[in-house]
């Protein structure tokens, strides 16, 4: 080889190795950065802080109530009570549904009205997490899989209850969604059932609820008239003052909720989960980067994030689902979309998708 060539080689190596080098220095953008899960969550705009993954079936996040056109999230930044933790929700449309299996902390000996207030200032929220703190002193933290909330409590005390409601949802024009329903207290860590639902839509959810401590006691609530789901009282003797509990849901079974489960959040790693949606958040900004000031990436960001928040991914991960007809179907690549709120995003989100 000439000396030329052998030149224009090692020009070439010395600037593929430069490259190489930037490129492990920079490392991967983190675009969530730039997203503002708080922006809609005011007046009308009907979005909601909490965590999901793009395509989820899950949105764990804070209701502060069930019922009202500007409630249509169960979330209002305005609104100084939260009522409680569910695990569904429609985003930005016009119309309430979902909210399905509300989990709220107790501190005290209260069988009815369990809202309370909460620190705005601790309110915090990024694509794969949210938290805040409580008036009765309780932490709570959020993430998701794409089929599988997950909660983390903290207690001011070892002693703690959880409110378990499975009659609660968000509601349009109704006074109980829940139109049948079968709950199973597995074991001491594990509540599982199923139910059927009216409100918006008619539909049927199955779920798995799992705790990694065990209860010491589980009370039923009083049903209202018209009520067909169990409220419980759950109590804990905790280690450290920490709660952790998974939500896993499915449209097909009880089993297909603990499969979920299973193959998304095996075990109790609570932070691990919130920097695995990070990096499944940062996968879907980072299809389109721009050049502009910080306000600019905010507001384009806090935008594309809501765009890829639904529809929802309705198959279990064996690809089974349950349609519109009631019958169970397999899915082709494990994927089946529901909650398309076409009146909602025909305009613009689709020719995006």
């Amino acid at each position: 080889m000439s000396k030329l060539g052998k030149g224009i080689l090692l020009s070439f190596g010395l600037i593929v190795l430069f490259l190489a080098c930037r490129n492990q220095t920079s490392g991967p953008k983190d675009l969530t950065q730039f997203v503002n899960p708080f922006i809609g969550t005011e007046g009308t705009g009907h979005t909601f802080p909490g965590p999901c993954l793009p395509f989820g079936m899950v949105q764990p996040g804070p209701d502060n109530r069930d019922q009202g056109w500007d409630y249509t999230s169960g979330y209002q930044y305005q609104d100084s009570t939260i009522i409680g933790f569910s695990q569904t929700r429609a985003n930005g449309t016009g119309i309430s549904e979902f909210g399905d299996v509300l989990l709220q902390p107790v501190t005290d000996s209260r069988t009815e009205k369990f809202g309370g207030g909460y620190h705005k200032q601790s309110e915090r929220a990024t694509p794969g997490y949210y938290s805040v703190t409580l008036r009765n002193q309780v932490k709570v933290e959020l993430s998701a899989s794409e089929r599988v909330a997950f909660h983390k409590y903290t207690y001011p005390s070892n002693k703690a209850k959880l409110l378990v409601d499975l009659q609660h949802g968000l509601r349009f024009l109704t006074d109980s969604l829940v139109l049948e329903s079968t709950v199973t207290i597995n074991s001491q860590n594990r509540i599982s059932g199923y139910c059927h639902t009216k409100n918006w839509v008619d539909r049927k959810y199955f779920f798995s609820i799992q705790f990694d401590q065990p209860f010491i006691a589980s009370t039923e609530l009083i049903k209202k008239p018209k009520e067909k789901a169990p409220r419980y009282i759950l109590e804990f003797e905790l280690k450290d003052r920490i709660l952790k509990t998974k939500v896993a849901l499915s449209t097909v079974s009880v089993e297909g909720a603990i499969a979920n489960l299973k193959a998304e959040i095996a075990e109790w790693d609570f932070e691990g989960t919130v920097a695995q949606a990070k990096r499944k958040w940062n996968e879907y900004l980072s299809r389109i980067e721009i050049d502009a000031d910080q306000k600019q990436k905010e507001i384009f960001y806090s935008c594309m994030y809501r765009l890829f928040i639904q529809p929802s991914n309705i198959a279990d991960v064996d690809g089974k689902y349950r349609g519109a007809d009631d019958a169970i179907h397999q899915a082709e690549n494990n994927q089946y979309y529901s909650t398309l709120s076409l009146w909602d995003t025909y305009r613009a989100a689709h020719p995006l998708y």
